[in-house]
């Protein structure tokens, strides 16, 4: 009589099955990144006298790992440079050259790159220009909405150091403005995701935005000039998410 096989157990693939799923879901899903571009205009204001310079030489700590947006030509990096075409900045820049009240334009770059929310993406530097007196360096995160942390130091023509060490919520297509009585720094976040279907557009969300400049910085000992129209500012970083984007605003 021939000897008949034994049939599988069906009872042990469902088995594996079932332990694939769990170690499947035990292990950490792929980090969720968005892409933006990101846009850092910093400008220098006629040193206060009764603001002292930093006597610590502060130095950002960043610099050791940050680099510069690269080329799209170059070697793949996590922030591309883009060309001034790009820039959503330009009339302010354009109104702190003309407006004879000693600001000054230190550092305007642009560039894209992928935005994680498990983690702060790379430093990336800003300024170092010979003459500009201006280095430092920029990070970003989602929490859900994008976070920025920017540590700068402008070095005057005797050898002072005046630091500016903050983080910000930044919803997009709005600007943040960094305050400081030697500098100020303007950042703005766009989203580069193609909208959701049937999802409308934020009204004035990549338009430029017009600007009236300060004529001059505020004395020592009173209270900072009130944030342009649509921008947020704060020494720290807020407790609460910006409001939503708004119309051009003016300082």
């Amino acid at each position: 009589m021939p000897r008949m096989s034994r049939l599988p157990d069906p009872a042990v693939p469902l088995a594996a099955l079932s332990l694939l799923a769990v170690v499947a879901g035990a292990l950490p899903a792929a980090a969720a990144a968005d892409p933006y571009q990101i846009e850092v205009l910093v400008f220098e204001r006629p040193v206060d006298p009764a603001a002292p310079p930093d006597a610590t030489d502060h130095r950002p700590g960043c610099l050791a790992r940050a680099q510069p947006p690269a080329t799209p030509a170059g070697t793949p990096a996590a922030a591309v440079a883009v060309g001034a075409e790009r820039f959503q900045l330009t009339a302010e820049a354009q109104a702190l050259r003309r407006s004879g009240a000693g600001l000054r334009v230190l550092s305007h770059t642009a560039w894209h790159q992928e935005v994680s929310a498990t983690a702060s993406g790379p430093w990336v530097r800003i300024g170092g220009a010979a003459g500009a007196g201006l280095i430092g360096c920029l990070r970003a995160r989602l929490t859900p909405v994008p976070e920025v942390e920017i540590d700068l130091i402008r070095e005057d023509a005797t050898g002072d150091l005046y630091p500016l060490s903050r983080t910000a919520r930044i919803r997009p297509g709005d600007v943040h403005y960094f305050d400081h009585p030697a500098l100020g720094a303007l950042v703005r976040v766009d989203s580069l995701a193609a909208p959701a279907a049937g999802t409308p557009a934020e009204e004035g969300q990549g338009a430029p935005a017009a600007v009236t400049v300060p004529a001059t910085p505020p004395p020592r000992g009173t209270a900072a000039p009130p944030a342009p129209q649509g921008t947020t500012a704060s020494p720290g970083a807020p407790e609460a998410p910006p409001p939503p984007p708004k119309k051009p605003f003016r300082w």
